[in-house]
């Protein structure tokens, strides 16, 4: 009942980060290049509470901001970018020894590709890659500050 507890409380402040950062006008004119706030607590929760509710707290998330404040297409590109993600952090918790901001990158990386996969499906043309660098380069940087800001969140709060 506690980890059901905790689940839903970590998925609400997603939403609230979710909703707060797309408050933010974009850094760079880059389309798809975000802060991933919302990723702090998604690592958060892999790494305190578990696997399971991890994958609760995204997939809940992805599905009720993208209802709430998007549209069906980034919907599409959100769910793609996080299934991949999850799948990649699960497993590197889980197999290997890499330290949380190592495993959050990987999950960023991971996230950029999935998006881009939807989105050259939705345009039906590969030209969508040439943004490929840029968005690998955000990825890499913001999956560094994203687990680094769950790392010292894990260390603080007691679960």
């Amino acid at each position: 009942m506690k980890k059901l507890a905790y689940t839903g409380l970590l998925t609400a402040l997603a939403l609230i980060l979710g909703y707060l950062e797309s408050l933010i006008p974009p850094i760079v004119p880059v389309p798809g290049i975000k802060m991933g706030f919302a990723n702090i607590v998604v690592v958060f929760t892999l790494y305190k509470i578990g696997v399971k509710e991890a994958v609760m707290v995204n997939i809940v998330r992805v599905i009720v901001s993208g209802l709430l404040f998007g549209t069906m297409f980034s919907l599409a590109y959100s769910m793609a970018g996080a299934v991949l993600s999850l799948i990649i952090m699960c497993i590197l918790y889980k197999k290997t020894d890499l330290d949380v901001a190592t495993v959050s990158v990987c999950g960023s990386i991971m996230h950029i590709i999935g998006q881009v996969a939807v989105a050259i499906i939705v345009v039906g043309s590969a030209s969508i890659i040439s943004m490929l660098p840029f968005l690998l380069l955000s990825a890499f940087i913001m999956g560094a500050i994203i687990g680094l800001l769950a790392k010292i969140l894990m260390d603080r709060i007691r679960v």
